[in-house]
This record gives structure tokens, C-alpha cells and sequence, in this order.
């Protein structure tokens, strides 16, 4: 990857992580209910983090099969539990699906990680 595509991504998931750590907070009242309720359940009501990324891919046109692979190349040395299991598929899925469901479930992670930090650094510091 480029250093200006990496400086790229890096301000993508700067952008994400201030807007969902705000609207977390928000949301629910204070940082220290935030940071329970994105421990617990990160898909949970009032955190939605997966809505949450996929507005953000179509905001910021990541939500094509470009975008997407811009984002499994920045994020390619992250550690990858493997897709999430969706029983109702049958058939094989398309490369392009797949593509999707990895590029989100990634950044998902990532900005999973980073939202539990600032909103832990918010709590310590003050925001």
C-alpha cells in the first residue's frame, strides 16, 4: 500500500472513530454506559455498530468493490477470525459479496478496538 492511500485509511478510520464514539455517547446518557454497552453487545440497541459502518461506507463511497479493497488492504496484517456464518445461504456467495462482508467485518473490528479506547480515554481524561 501506498503511504498515501495508508494516510488515507488513516483519517477514514480517524473520521469513524470520533463520529461513532460521539453518537455512542450520546446516545446513552455518558461514556461509562457507552463503553458497557459496546462491551456487551456492539450490535446491541443504541450502538448499532454495524448500521453504523455501513453508513459510513456508503458516506464515504467505500461501498463498492474498490472501496472494499482498499479497506482489506490497509487493514491485511490484522488478525481475521474468519466470516461470519450466514445460515441462510445455500448457494456459493460471489467474490464480491464476500469482498463486502470482509472489508466491513475488518473495519468493524478496528473500529471496535479504537471506540473502546477513546471512549476509555474520555472517561479517564474527560472529553
Amino acid at each position: 500500500m501506498h503511504p498515501y492511500e495508508q494516510q488515507y485509511f488513516n483519517t477514514l478510520i480517524s473520521i469513524a472513530t470520533e463520529r461513532f464514539t460521539e453518537r455512542a455517547i450520546y446516545h446513552n446518557n455518558g461514556a461509562e454506559q457507552a463503553l458497557h454497552l459496546l462491551k456487551e453487545n456492539p450490535y446491541g440497541e443504541s450502538i448499532w455498530l454495524d448500521r453504523f459502518v455501513q453508513s459510513f461506507f456508503e458516506e464515504f463511497l467505500l461501498d463498492n468493490i474498490v472501496g472494499h479493497c482498499i479497506v482489506l488492504q490497509a487493514l491485511a496484517n490484522l488478525p481475521y477470525k474468519g466470516m461470519k456464518i450466514y445460515e441462510s445461504e445455500k448457494e456459493p456467495i460471489a467474490i464480491e459479496i464476500q469482498l463486502e462482508r470482509m472489508a466491513k467485518q475488518a473495519f468493524e473490528t478496528l473500529l471496535l478496538r479504537k471506540a473502546e479506547e477513546a471512549i476509555e480515554q474520555n472517561i479517564l481524561f474527560g472529553g
